[in-house]
């Protein structure tokens, strides 16, 4: 039998935060990678990240000849959802970076270069799981 430790509310709250914000990542990946396939696929490519992703979301805003309008209703509907995805994430993250701002411990770990306040908040929330499993409190 597997024992699970009991987690606080607040422990709870913010993990399903982290989980849901990881989630909205997947699926935004996932949708970023379906326009970008469609749109090889016509052989319409931009370049790796944000920007070049951007770029094709920009491109699919104006009638063309080079992809069909029925397809560009679709990937459309795709960039939007994209977008949603990124603004409803964007959410979250900033969720965490105010808790994390309002926590001295976690503003003093935030010191140490490339650590911010998700990592901050995910390694907070799992020391406090791991030691609320040991009965520390």
């Amino acid at each position: 039998m597997r024992f699970v430790p009991v987690k606080s509310i607040g422990q709870q709250a913010t993990l399903a935060v982290h989980s849901a914000r990881a989630l909205l990542v997947r699926q935004r990946t996932m949708v970023a990678n379906a326009l970008r396939a469609a749109l090889s696929e016509l052989g319409i490519v931009a370049a790796q990240g944000y920007e070049g992703l951007c770029a094709l979301m920009a491109r699919l805003e104006e009638p063309s000849q080079e992809i069909p309008e029925m397809m560009r209703g679709a990937l459309l509907m795709l960039a939007k959802h994209w977008q949603a995805l990124n603004a409803d994430e964007r959410a979250l993250e900033r969720q965490i970076a105010k808790a994390a701002r309002c926590d001295r411990d976690a503003k003093r770990l935030m010191e140490v270069p490339s650590v911010g306040p998700i990592i901050v908040s995910a390694y907070f929330t799992a020391q406090a799981t791991r030691a609320a499993g040991r009965g520390v409190a």
